[in-house]
C-alpha cells in the first residue's frame, strides 16, 4: 500500500449542463437529518469509478415538479443523460397510486420527483420515484425503478420482495444485491405525509441478495458490497425529534447480524471493512470510525465521518467544517491527511469541502470550492 505522502491528486471537474442544478440532498426528511457532509442519496460513485449525479432544471409550471435527469460519468467525462421516468413508465409500478387520466386516457404524475438514487457495481442505475396523491385521503407514494437498456422498469418485479407499502432502493451492490427501505404505516396502502416526514416509526429495512429478501431491522442500509450490508438502526418519533434517536451501527451478511456499537456505518468494502462515525444519536456529530476484524478504531479526534472505503482499504471522509480527508488503517496504525495538502501544486488554489466516495483506483468524488467562491463537483485522480 502506498504511503499517503507518496500520492498527489489532480483535479478534474465534472461538466454539469448549463441551466441545471445538482441535487445534493435527499427528498425525505428523516434521511436529510441523518446525512452528513460527504454523503448524498443523489450522487454516487461505484468501485469502478462510474459516477451518477442527479440534476434538475427550473419548472415552467407551478403545478409541475422540476424536470430531473441523471448524468452518468466515467473518467470525469459525461457519457450519457437519463431523464426521470416518464408518466407511462411510472404507471407500470404496481404500488404507485394511480394518478388522474388526461384526455387521451394516460396517467399523469406532474409532481413526481426522484427521491433517491443508487448505483450498482455493474453500472445499473436505480431511482426511487415519489409522487403525491389525493382523494379519500392524501399522501405520498414511492417505488424504485431500474434503468434497463432504454427505459425505466419496476426494479423489484423480478424479485420475491412484495409489499403494499412504499419502498425505496437505498443501496445497490454486486448482481442482484439491493438494500430496500419499506415505509411503516399500518392503516393504509400508501404512506401519509406524516409518515413521510418521519412522524411515526422509521423504515423497515430488507437485504435483498440473489432475489431473496431478508428483514434486518428498523433504520437504514447505506451500502452493500459482496453480500455485506451496513447501516444503522434508529427510530423516529415526535417526542425525540429534538434530541435525536439513539443509533446502532451494524453489519449484516447471509442472515448474520453484528452490532458495531453506537454510530452509523456508511460504507463497506469487499472484505467487510466498514466505515462511518460513532455518533450517539441521529442528527448529532460523531468521530470518523472504521470497524474491522471485531475492532472499532477512531480515525481522528476531530468530529466528522468516514463516508467511503475501497477494496484496498483507502478511506475518505469529511471533518465537521474542516474539509475532507484521506486515510488508511494498517498494522494498527492510522495514516490520515487533509486532502487539500495532497493536491497537485497547480490545484492548491482550491479547497476540498467534502469527499463523497473513493473508487478502487483511488479516484475520489469530491466537492471543491475555488478562491472565487465557485463550487464544483470533481474527480480527484491520484498520480505519482
Amino acid at each position: 500500500m502506498l504511503l499517503l505522502s507518496a500520492l498527489l491528486y489532480k483535479v478534474f471537474p465534472l461538466a454539469i449542463p448549463k441551466g441545471t442544478t445538482v441535487e445534493y440532498t435527499p427528498q425525505i426528511a428523516d434521511r436529510r437529518s441523518m446525512q452528513p457532509s460527504g454523503h448524498s442519496d443523489m450522487i454516487q460513485m461505484n468501485r469502478d469509478g462510474i459516477v451518477i449525479v442527479t440534476v434538475a432544471t427550473p419548472s415552467t409550471s407551478a403545478m409541475e415538479s422540476q424536470p430531473e435527469e441523471i448524468l452518468i460519468y466515467k473518467e470525469a467525462k459525461l457519457l450519457s443523460i437519463i431523464p426521470r421516468p416518464n408518466n407511462g413508465e411510472i404507471s407500470t409500478a404496481s404500488h404507485l397510486h394511480k394518478a388522474p387520466l388526461d384526455a387521451a386516457g394516460n396517467y399523469q404524475y406532474p409532481q413526481a420527483i426522484i427521491s433517491q438514487v443508487a448505483l450498482a457495481q455493474n453500472g445499473h442505475v436505480y431511482a426511487t420515484i415519489q409522487s403525491p396523491f389525493s382523494g379519500g385521503y392524501s399522501g405520498i407514494s414511492r417505488w424504485p425503478f431500474i434503468f434497463h437498456s432504454t427505459k425505466w422498469i419496476d426494479a423489484l418485479e423480478q424479485t420475491n420482495y412484495t409489499s403494499q407499502y412504499n419502498s425505496s432502493v437505498s443501496a445497490a451492490g454486486n448482481g442482484l444485491q439491493l438494500a430496500i427501505l419499506q415505509d411503516c404505516e399500518d392503516s393504509t396502502d400508501y404512506v401519509s405525509q406524516d409518515v413521510q416526514e418521519g412522524n411515526l416509526e422509521t423504515d423497515e429495512i430488507f437485504a435483498l441478495d440473489a432475489s431473496q429478501a431478508s428483514f434486518v431491522g428498523r433504520g437504514e442500509i447505506y451500502s452493500t458490497n459482496n453480500g455485506w450490508f451496513v447501516g444503522s438502526f434508529f427510530k423516529y418519533y415526535p417526542a425525540i425529534s429534538e434530541i435525536g434517536s439513539p443509533t446502532q451501527a451494524f453489519i449484516w451478511k447471509n442472515g448474520f447480524l453484528k452490532n458495531l456499537g453506537s454510530g452509523v456505518a456508511w460504507s463497506v468494502n469487499v472484505f467487510g471493512i466498514a466505515v462511518g462515525d460513532d455518533r450517539q444519536r441521529t442528527g448529532m456529530p460523531g468521530y470518523p470510525t472504521v470497524w474491522l476484524s471485531g475492532k472499532t478504531i477512531r480515525l481522528s479526534n476531530k468530529k466528522g465521518t468516514a463516508v467511503s472505503v475501497n477494496d484496498s482499504g483507502a478511506i475518505v471522509g469529511t471533518f465537521q467544517g474542516a474539509g475532507a480527508f484521506l486515510a488508511h488503517y494498517q498494522q494498527n496504525t492510522v495514516q490520515l491527511q487533509n486532502i487539500d495538502r495532497i493536491l497537485a501544486i497547480t490545484d492548491r488554489t482550491l479547497h476540498v469541502e467534502e469527499a463523497f466516495s473513493i473508487a478502487n483506483d483511488g479516484s475520489i468524488l469530491a466537492l471543491v470550492k475555488y478562491n472565487n467562491g465557485l463550487e464544483k463537483l470533481v474527480i480527484l485522480k491520484p498520480s505519482r
